[in-house]
């Protein structure tokens, strides 16, 4: 056997399918097989991998996370390649990526290892696709920021070798962990990965270990693949700083123990960026509640002596009771309900929302509350009115700021669906359904006739500019993945870019490189799959089968296939099969909800058959059935 690509997931089903249906296309013609190990994930990928088994497709399911390192040298041991690729599930590998790396592999006899340019889901050029062995210098230049000031300088960029063109072949000393092709006999010369590494720093140190073997390691520029840059490993949170920085201080101590300068600088300077990192990530939660606390307190004091001025004539008039407590009360309150009702998409919403909640809440309280208990009622209903009024003013500012234009809801993005599948339309019609962006149409490779096509794929610049596009939907079942990220680096981080898979009607999002939280995964959303419509079906088949056997005597003179009545109300009743079903021509049901199989079918002709049954499933109500049922009624003593 030639290769064995050996991937460790953790909780990224969606983007492990993705990755291993691009490398069914990168792997063609190459002898090779798959090795997954799975960290104990909780979002149902070990039933997915479980599917996948195959000759060729072997899997290791731990009941435990024992780390990366751990997990991968589970796979290595398995494999039975004379090459291993190692890989991350939050890929997606272009068609010759794997044949051109094995090959600059084959034919350089001291390569010990290759790793390939890698881009974000951005499109944008990921610094750790080549690296050096970092040194003291490299490591105050990084954490300093001064290699991001000067990012092609040798002397303050060494560290993620910014002086060497991205886009050619170098000669490297450290390759990135997410795809790093190496030989067999070395991994098992070097024992594999250290499992003293829990998650980060391992590929630096078997970087190391494979030079220290007398080999090379090899950057190839000109190949490229695609890293959801953060997904497969949450990058927020003091967990992932202390396994960051406690991986680096462990590389130092075991490859560089004779520097004690170096060692003490990093511990140093390792653990106060991690605490100002973690700090930076964290301090808006904390910061922005406990600023509008301080607001809302502030505007409730405000309100009240003027009120007690107004009303009263004595400005002093809360001063002896305790008012002073119902302030900070009242706040809370507040500040909590907005919190609590945020929506992120309508945020000038929010205040009003949120304030008029808490206000009802503090009204509520007031009428429970005894008298030395209460303040004027005036005083929360202006308080509220004011605390309205100053949220609108900076959520219209920050809108504005943020969008450029002024709205009380923030737009949908326009985008438009790349690629063609045997049903454009329907997926056309999901997207544009499921998800936050407001699709204009799809171009692809082909000329179509369908209402939503707007041109071939070298259009896009005009499109772009004709109609303010801001998202870039790729079905990636339908394009080849160098081409994705051809357009990619094409177009820049200007525009935003998602990925449909239709095998598996997953929308990935990736907005952020850095940030899991950011990523989201739609599934979307067919109305025959939800609970309510699969209840209201399975009490229409119920009750119409216990209907028509008490009319059977009226009724069995229409029914076409006399025989096969009653076998057919008894198993419909019985839940084996259902009224209206799909149509069984359809050769890629996989791809829909399951249903029971139907007695009467969905119509459909040639190439539409999964158009209708797709339609059927994204739209269903009831009535359709009873349609279909009432339509065709003399046909229902058919064989299901």
């Amino acid at each position: 056997m030639i290769l064995s690509v050996v991937i460790v997931n953790y909780n990224v089903k969606h983007f492990l399918s993705q990755c291993l249906n691009a490398l069914d296309n990168s792997l063609d013609g190459i002898d090779a097989e798959f090795i997954i190990v799975d960290n104990n994930s909780e979002d149902n990928s070990q039933a997915y991998i479980e599917s996948c088994a195959s000759k060729d497709f072997r899997y290791i399911l731990n009941d435990k996370n024992h780390g990366f390192s751990y997990a991968m040298n589970q796979g290595i041991k398995l494999a039975k390649g004379k090459f291993v690729l190692i890989l991350n599930p939050d890929t997606l590998v272009g068609s010759d990526a794997i044949r051109n790396s094995l090959h600059y592999l084959e034919t350089h006899g001291r390569c010990g290892a290759v790793g390939v340019r890698m881009i974000d889901g951005q499109g944008n050029y990921l610094k750790e696709s080549k690296r050096s062995v970092p040194t003291m210098w490299s490591s105050i230049s990084k954490i300093s920021g001064f290699s991001r000031f000067f990012p092609k300088s040798k002397f303050f960029s060494n560290y993620n070798l910014g002086h060497l063109n991205e886009l050619d072949n170098h000669q490297v000393e450290v390759l990135t962990g997410a795809f790093l092709l190496t030989r067999k006999t070395i991994l098992n010369k070097i024992g594999g990965f250290d499992e003293t590494y829990f998650m980060y720093g391992e590929d630096i140190d078997l970087s190391l270990q494979i030079l220290n073997q007398g080999f090379y390691n090899y950057y190839i520029g000109q190949v490229s693949i695609v890293h959801f840059k953060g997904e497969s490993t949450p990058r927020r949170g003091l967990n992932y700083h202390y396994n960051f920085f406690h991986s680096m201080l462990l590389f130092v101590r075991k490859n560089l123990s004779r520097n004690f300068l170096f060692i003490g600088f990093l511990k140093i300077a390792l653990l106060v960026l991690g605490a100002l990192k973690f700090l930076k990530t964290n301090l808006k939660k904390i910061f922005s509640p406990l600023l509008r606390f301080g607001l809302y307190s502030m505007i409730v004091w405000c309100v009240s002596q003027i009120w007690a001025k107004f009303y009263f004539g004595e400005s002093d008039y809360y001063l002896h009771s305790n008012h002073q407590y119902l302030i900070f009360i009242y706040g809370g309150i507040w500040t909590i309900s907005y919190y609590t009702l945020k929506d992120r998409s309508m945020e000038i919403y929010n205040a009003f929302k949120g304030i008029l909640t808490g206000m009802l809440v503090i009204l509520i309280l007031y009428g429970l509350a005894s008298l030395e208990w209460r303040t004027s009622r005036a005083v929360i209903i202006l308080s509220a009115a004011t605390i309205l009024a100053i949220e609108f003013i900076i959520g219209f500012i920050t809108f504005r700021r943020r969008h450029g234009y002024w709205s009380l809801k923030e737009k949908a993005p326009q985008g438009i669906l790349v690629g063609m599948s045997a049903d454009t339309e329907v997926h056309f019609n999901f997207l544009k359904s499921n998800s936050s962006v407001q699709y204009l149409g799809y171009v692809s490779e082909e000329e179509s006739t369908e209402n939503h096509f707007l041109g071939n794929i070298g259009d896009l610049d005009q499109l772009l500019a004709q109609h303010k596009v801001h998202v870039l939907t790729f079905i990636t079942d339908a394009l080849e993945i160098d081409k994705i990220m051809k357009v990619m680096v094409h177009f820049g981080s200007g525009l935003k870019y998602l990925m449909f898979s239709t095998s598996s009607n997953v929308l990935l999002d990736s907005p952020d490189k850095n940030s899991r939280g950011a990523y989201t995964i739609v599934e979307l959303k067919w109305k025959i799959n939800t609970s309510k419509n699969r209840l209201l079906k399975r009490g229409l088949d119920v009750s119409l089968s216990v209907l028509f056997m008490l009319i059977t005597p009226l009724v069995i003179w229409i029914i076409e296939r006399k025989k096969g009545w009653i076998p057919n109300i008894k198993r419909t009743f019985l839940g084996q099969c259902s009224w209206v079903g799909y149509n069984s021509q359809d050769e890629t049901l996989e791809n829909l909800p399951s249903i029971r199989p139907g007695i009467l079918e969905i119509k459909a002709v040639n190439r539409a058959v999964h158009l209708q049954n797709s339609f059927y499933a994204r739209e269903y109500n009831i009535w359709k059935d009873l349609k279909i049922i009432f339509g065709s009624f003399s046909k229902l003593g058919s064989k299901a």
